[in-house]
């Protein structure tokens, strides 16, 4: 109908008009400071994380790397084995190494995610400073003492692997190496 009018809505027994109602909130300066705000926090929150996972990357790819290399050269040394005594021996060579690899991953894969739980944090308080006192202390010990206590416990059985116990005519003289 050509000449029908919309209906307005209704604040009480007064009527809203609908264009003042949608000029005055985006334009009020409360509404726009606390959507900067917002839109801030937001901006550094994503910057934050996506250095995380930057740095996240380059320490697996760097892993990655180490561990390709290692397995090329325990393959080299296999191939250039002549018997099996060798073989065994260059095997149990290859754990400690291994194993200390894997162990400085862990350490290093703790440190950034404790490293992007602190930037995040400190993002979170620059915005919202009630938010994080004591829940970065919280969170960051309940991160740092299960890889503590597993380094803790690792470190005994590294010490305790040892080869000279090995025998053979591979291992004479209880090196632990071929001769």
């Amino acid at each position: 109908m050509p000449g029908a009018s919309i209906p307005c809505p209704r604040e009480g027994n007064a009527i809203v008009n609908p264009e003042d109602t949608m000029q005055a909130t985006p334009n009020s300066r409360a509404m726009r400071s606390q959507m900067e705000s917002q839109m801030n926090f937001m901006n550094e929150l994503t910057a934050t994380s996506v250095d995380s996972l930057r740095k996240l990357s380059e320490l697996n790819m760097h892993w990655a790397q180490q561990f390709v290399e290692g397995a090329l050269n325990t393959s080299r040394q296999l191939l250039a084995c002549s018997d099996h005594y060798q073989v065994g021996s260059t095997m149990m060579g290859q754990i400690q190494p291994t194993t200390e690899r894997i162990r400085h991953y862990q350490e290093q894969l703790m440190n950034v995610i404790a490293g992007a739980q602190l930037d995040l944090t400190r993002a979170a308080e620059a915005h919202m400073p009630e938010a994080g006192r004591g829940a970065a202390a919280a969170l960051a010990g309940a991160l740092l003492r299960p890889a503590a206590a597993a380094t803790e416990r690792a470190a005994p059985r590294r010490e305790g692997a040892t080869f000279d116990t090995w025998s053979g005519p591979a291992f004479a003289g209880g090196s632990g190496r071929p001769h």
